[in-house]
């Protein structure tokens, strides 16, 4: 489009999706807990990343708040169109949001959908609201799913696929744990990823297991880079 951009949303707080907001002259909007990772992110005034990904150029990254936030949902209208944008709560992150044009029936998901053969990632969030915020996008009045990674799905079989990963991972899970595996590394490198193994990232199960076992046992989630670094490795060794 030749028109100005007004509107800015970050879908959530990952920073694929918030290193360029000053790139652009609009309004930023965000859940409130993706405003206050953009904050910590400053403060902190390193990229976390820099050390994990030597193969990625990071330049020009940089951390600027947003100007509005939501806790829970609100909208914007533009020449009588509505833009819903709607918080699903902890799911990919703790901060997802989904934007919801129901005159079009068009939603842009954010990372709540990773279109498969993208494989969905949790670490940051919660496996089991992530299969409730896949469940409440595919119960809306909609036609076309735009989603953070991957192809536009124009029905909602990526959804279901996707959901059905989660809980496919959730149920390994569960099983490793009744067998006494204690570790979730250990745990991910002999779980059978079946028709997933040819997914993208499928190294993803290592996050996505960390945070089932975590879930599941009720025991906090420690130091997240670590895993990012176990995730590496494991692609390295598949």
């Amino acid at each position: 489009t030749d028109k100005p951009i007004k509107f800015l949303i970050n879908t959530h707080e990952h920073e694929d999706h918030l290193w360029t907001n000053y790139l652009f002259n609009a309004i930023t909007i965000c859940h409130i807990n993706c405003r206050k990772k953009t904050l910590e992110g400053m403060k902190r005034g390193t990229n976390p990343f820099q050390n994990l990904f030597f193969n990625v150029d990071f330049s020009g990254w940089k951390y600027v708040p947003q100007d509005l936030t939501l806790r829970d949902e609100m909208s914007i209208f533009i020449d009588d169109k509505e833009i819903k944008i709607v918080y699903v709560g902890y799911a990919h992150t703790t901060s997802d949001v989904y934007i919801y044009l129901p005159d079009e029936k068009v939603v842009f998901t954010g990372d709540l959908l990773f279109s498969p053969p993208c494989t969905p990632f949790a670490l940051m969030g919660n496996i089991q609201g992530y299969i409730n915020a896949l469940e409440s996008l595919a119960s809306l009045d909609a036609e076309v799913f735009i989603p953070g990674h991957g192809e536009v799905a124009y029905d909602r079989k990526a959804l279901y696929e996707s959901r059905d990963y989660l809980i496919f991972v959730r149920d390994e899970t569960r099983k490793m744990i009744k067998q006494g595996i204690e570790d979730p590394i250990k745990a991910s490198y002999q779980i059978n990823l079946g028709k997933y193994d040819s997914w993208i990232n499928r190294e993803r199960i290592v996050g996505n297991v960390a945070r089932a076992y975590s879930e599941l046992t009720k025991t906090r989630l420690e130091n997240v880079n670590q895993i990012l670094l176990e995730m590496v490795k494991y692609r390295a060794k598949s």
